[in-house]
């Protein structure tokens, strides 16, 4: 019954999970490239200025991205490259639609939703946003993490 067939659990060579740790690990230290930029500017002014709410749930991702990582290197799984790929990929879609809201921001503040607005504002990145800078570094998240995606995807066969 070759369709039947059951698939054995192959640990992968430490060399192949280590490499695979070690670009996760390098996404996530990138992806806190603007909250090293943002705690800089606040150490530099000394006015006791609190951080920017929008760096939580980057420094949330990073964590968990390196947790991952060490996870994979324990693991040594074929399945967890898989598993890799799909988080890698939804990632991939949240930065996509930052940059998209932060293009149309750019082009004209009335293709937002005043709830998005507001959210952004609460969020403290409405500057950034408006600016054009959200949309550079979303931009090259997107490009980061889906090359990621698709070599994780590639390497999971």
């Amino acid at each position: 019954m070759d369709t039947m067939r059951q698939q054995q659990r192959v640990a992968l060579p430490f060399a192949v999970v280590g490499s695979h740790a070690l670009i996760l690990v390098g996404l996530a230290v990138f992806s806190l490239s603007p909250v090293a930029i943002q705690l800089a500017a606040i150490i530099r002014e000394q006015q006791g200025r609190s951080s920017e709410p929008w760096i939580y749930p980057l420094i949330l991702v990073a964590v968990l991205q390196i947790s991952y990582g060490i996870y994979l290197i324990q693991i040594r799984d074929g399945s967890a490259t898989q598993v890799l790929t799909f988080v890698l990929s939804g990632i991939t879609i949240v930065y996509a639609v930052v940059c998209g809201i932060s293009c149309a921001l750019v082009l004209e503040h009335s293709l937002t939703l005043h709830r998005v607005d507001l959210l952004l504002s609460r969020m403290g990145i409405a500057d950034e946003m408006a600016s054009g800078r959200a949309a550079l570094w979303a931009g090259a998240m997107v490009g980061a993490y889906g090359l990621a995606a698709y070599y994780f995807k590639r390497a999971s066969r």
